[in-house]
């Protein structure tokens, strides 16, 4: 069997060193992503459907009240209950969506939510345990304590269906996943 040798054009070994040349490149590599970006939103898959809107903030408003569940393949802890009653109450402050549920993870302290936003039928929510706590620095002269709840974040997606929540929470400390559950919720209704 003979060996083939495969040489390069002295063109393709050397650097482009012209400036005009490069910008060519640029644009061309520009024009490219900009048509397969196109392309993409042609295709049906990859773009929103056609009626598809954010639900206007007011429909989360109000008391819920459900269930908590673990979601996690390991055994709930031994003083856990599996269905966990709680309350979630979201309000409109300043404009903006806050609110919090009671219990969160079997403590009185709760979940405070701090930042949302709504995706289609989806309430996306940032919290923390227990209220917010000022940052460092805003309280001259004193030096808060660090607590464990300092790093532990929790994220909320809730579907709404009519008078019904259903979600999830997603808790992190720090970086790492710690623990996950599931909610069914549905709106209380006030007295007549």
């Amino acid at each position: 069997m003979s060996s083939l040798k495969i040489r390069k054009a002295p063109s393709q070994c050397r650097l482009v060193r012209n400036p005009l040349r490069m910008a060519l490149m640029t644009h061309s590599t520009q024009r490219f992503a900009f048509c397969a970006f196109a392309w993409l939103m042609l295709v049906p898959g990859f773009r929103a459907p056609v009626g598809a809107q954010d639900v206007p903030p007011e429909r989360f408003v109000g008391t819920w009240v459900g269930v908590q569940r673990w979601a996690v393949d390991l055994p709930a802890p031994p003083a856990a209950q599996d269905n966990q009653p709680v309350d979630l109450t979201i309000e409109v402050v300043d404009g903006r969506l806050t609110g919090t549920m009671t219990p969160f993870m079997g403590g009185s302290d709760g979940a405070t939510i701090v930042d949302t936003r709504i995706l289609g039928d989806e309430l996306h929510a940032e919290a923390v345990v227990g209220t917010p706590r000022p940052a460092e620095g805003a309280t001259p002269g004193r030096r808060r304590r660090a607590d464990w709840k300092d790093s532990v974040r929790i994220r909320f997606v809730f579907k709404l269906d009519d008078v019904h929540l259903t979600g999830t929470a997603d808790v992190a400390m720090e970086a790492t996943p710690w623990l996950r559950f599931t909610y069914a919720l549905s709106k209380k209704r006030s007295r007549y």
